[in-house]
């Protein structure tokens, strides 16, 4: 269920970016250009579906959904190259008139750059060519330089977007009076990366190139047997394709502390009062490097639902949680038909907490 919505958000992402960098109407003249840069003769250490390429130096991939998306960002800055994908059965599942297109129809109206779009938008706005397709490239120019850059081409029936980005750019009016200007060298990273991509398994390669063995102050070992799934800043989600197992890793902080309530709709005074709220007297007290945690496994009619381990350290408060995906409905309640956890599964869960350390 989480992925569908992960998926959902980037389709409606992209038509954000759309908006902002381009315009119905292709099939005009756009100048041609060749990416002649370092990254044509690198080696590819990473991919998505049938491309892979090259991760400049300085930048990581800090977010991965197979199929869907990577989230290469640059270390110590807020800019991110953000790759994602569209086919048939996205554009089947979106809503009105878009449903109906064919993924050219889609490509041709969506996606090309007429000349009249680049005059309205103070695009500069060229052609090039990926694994033998044509590929749309536009920079947005502002006073202080160019505040995006964007990609896009058709390959195997799939649309393949790339784009430059700082999300603190924009807001729901467009580019902001003060967005922030990429520099050179984020202009030359970006089409460094363009300029590497070549037909392959990307699949195997977006693996590869994404691995997280931390979250906030706590580092850990990736659970045998299980692959990320869903991340974020904050939040880790692994899953084990054998049996529909997830393990959760989530924290709250000062930051994020507002996204949580008590039960009376008032605010919690700080991040440890959260966690004081979230455990109950009968978890047992169990020790992580040092520090003290709480941990539960909790059994209903003769089946194991979910373990649970829930700690406070450096004002954050963690909570490390294992479930078969089917565990609960819809409206929150607890699935009859679930399997429930395996005392294997439980294993897993207790070498993965006894794997967590101090940053």
């Amino acid at each position: 269920m989480k992925s569908k919505f992960v998926k959902a958000g980037l389709l409606l992402m992209m038509f954000v970016i759309m908006t902002a960098l381009s315009a119905c109407g292709g099939g005009a003249s756009i100048s041609e250009t060749t990416l002649d840069n370092e990254g044509t003769n690198t080696e590819a250490n990473c991919g998505i579906r049938e491309i892979v390429f090259a991760i400049p130096d300085g930048w990581k991939v800090v977010n991965s959904e197979e199929d869907h998306s990577v989230d290469i960002a640059k270390d110590g800055s807020k800019h991110s190259i953000f790759i994602y994908t569209t086919d048939q059965e996205d554009l089947s599942n979106s809503e009105g008139d878009i449903s109906k297109m064919t993924i050219d129809e889609f490509f041709d109206k969506y996606c090309k750059v007429s000349e009249k779009a680049v005059k309205e938008t103070e695009m500069e706005a060229s052609t090039t060519t990926i694994c033998g397709s044509e590929a749309y490239y536009c920079k947005r120019k502002a006073d202080n330089g160019f505040i995006s850059a964007d990609i896009c081409w058709l390959y195997n029936d799939v649309i393949y977007r790339m784009t430059l980005n700082n999300y603190e750019n924009y807001d729901e009016n467009g580019p902001k009076p003060d967005a922030v200007a990429y520099t050179d060298e984020d202009i030359a990273a970006f089409e460094y990366l363009i300029a590497s991509i070549k037909s392959g398994d990307g699949n195997a390669l977006q693996k590869e190139a994404f691995k997280i063995d931390s979250v906030a102050g706590l580092s850990f070992d990736a659970p045998e047997g299980y692959e990320v799934n869903l991340s974020a800043i904050d939040w880790v989600e692994f899953a084990n394709p054998d049996n529909n197992t997830v393990l959760q890793i989530m924290t709250t902080n000062a930051d994020t502390l507002d996204n949580h309530t008590k039960g009376d709709g008032s605010k919690y005074a700080s991040v440890e009062d959260l966690y004081k709220d979230m455990i109950w007297d009968d978890m047992t007290d169990v020790s992580v490097d040092g520090i003290t945690a709480k941990k539960s496994v909790y059994d209903e009619d003769g089946k194991i639902v979910n373990a649970e381990l829930k700690l406070f350290y450096d004002d954050t408060y963690y909570e490390i949680a294992m479930m078969c995906d089917d565990t609960w409905t819809e409206d929150g309640s607890l699935n009859p038909d679930s399997k429930g956890l395996s005392e294997s599964d439980v294993a897993a869960f207790d070498a993965f907490c006894k794997s967590l350390k101090k940053k």
